[in-house]
């Protein structure tokens, strides 16, 4: 597995549990993993995790190819599946390094690559579809995680060598159930009505446009409030929107949250504005925690029961004045043991 989740070098993170309960599905589960960080290198049984990190990011890639390559003797050819956590710069690196070992090549495809948002959003993002369009062909396996990106690979005719398995990213169901509130949130915003948004703060989550939608909103429900739960590069810009919006103290930023069910438990409206989502974890979160959905038709907002906005109208205000209750979520969400069982399935083996 090739992966550029640096948290996957703790033992005490929530990816490496998982990752161990992988490798139980597997005779042995080696991880490079990729990207600027630190961590050690960790064995669990037959679970190999290897730092092939540095803060130069090209060298961290020719690191974790020559580890690659000196397991090639250890390995028998096309019984062994190299997988990559997306079809972009990883999957570049995983092309490579199943042809060295002659093994067979599973891409994960996480994001609506395909949406013009992407394209548009970096001439980087453009070369990624370049890259991309020409890798997935090649791949044995290619696991998306909703049926939108299945069916955008679909009409794009990138499925040729494979079956496309659609199964989304693991979310524990009774983590959702069992939360409770936010103590802090709801001591500091009691009596307040809380629309909250979820994510990364970064171009494609378009939270300007939800500052715009709140701006609207707020101009009759004064009370309300706008909370934003997460770390961007664009924090700043967002303050700044807000202040000259005349939204600074009714627009909170509140960080990296590690107990995001218990925010949405605290909330009354979970507000999406994506230009893209390749699924929507936050909206499938808020959805198991009770917390109604407005959102662009992004991802799988619809399966999630969300109530659904256009970007150039004003259906977005008017959603936040009338909903007041979850729609249903028409999809289910496994349990662990269940999931594992996809996840095998996605290797077409």
């Amino acid at each position: 597995m090739v992966s550029r989740d640096i948290k996957m070098l703790s033992r005490e993170s929530a990816v490496f549990l998982r990752t161990k309960e992988y490798a139980t599905l597997f005779d042995e589960l080696h991880v490079l993993v990729v990207g600027r960080g630190d961590g050690p290198f960790l064995k669990e049984g037959n679970l190999y995790i290897y730092n092939t990190t540095s803060s130069i990011l090209l060298l961290s890639f020719f690191k974790a190819f020559f580890k690659a390559f000196k397991m090639h003797k250890h390995i028998t050819p096309y019984e062994a599946w190299v997988t990559s956590q997306d079809p972009f710069e990883t999957g570049f690196l995983a092309l490579i390094i199943a042809w060295v070992l002659k093994a067979n090549l599973q891409l994960q495809i996480h994001t609506d690559f395909l949406s013009n948002h992407f394209k548009k959003e970096s001439s980087l993002n453009r070369l990624r579809v370049f890259i991309a369009r020409r890798i997935i062909p090649r791949a044995k396996g290619i696991r998306v995680v909703s049926e939108r990106i299945k069916q955008s690979l679909v009409e794009a005719n990138l499925k040729r060598n494979a079956e496309i398995a659609v199964l989304p990213v693991f979310i524990d169901p009774l983590v959702c159930s069992q939360a409770e509130p936010a103590p802090d949130i709801l001591e500091r915003f009691a009596g307040r009505k809380i629309i909250l948004c979820a994510g990364r703060l970064e171009r494609e989550k378009n939270f300007s446009l939800a500052l715009k939608i709140f701006g609207e909103f707020q101009k009759k429900e004064e009370a309300a409030i706008l909370l934003m739960a997460g770390e961007g590069s664009l924090k700043g810009k967002l303050r700044q929107e807000a202040a000259d919006m005349g939204l600074s103290k009714k627009v909170e930023f509140l960080g990296f949250r590690k107990d995001m069910p218990s925010v949405y438990k605290s909330s009354n409206i979970l507000l999406v504005t994506s230009d893209y989502e390749g699924y929507g974890m936050n909206m499938i979160e808020a959805a198991l925690c009770g917390l109604p959905i407005v959102s662009l038709d992004v991802g799988i907002a619809k399966e999630a029961g969300a109530y659904i906005i256009r970007a150039d109208d004003e259906s977005g205000p008017h959603a936040l004045y009338d909903v007041v209750k979850p729609k249903e979520m028409t999809i289910s969400v496994p349990d662990f043991s269940e999931y594992k069982k996809q996840f095998i399935n996605t290797f077409n083996l």
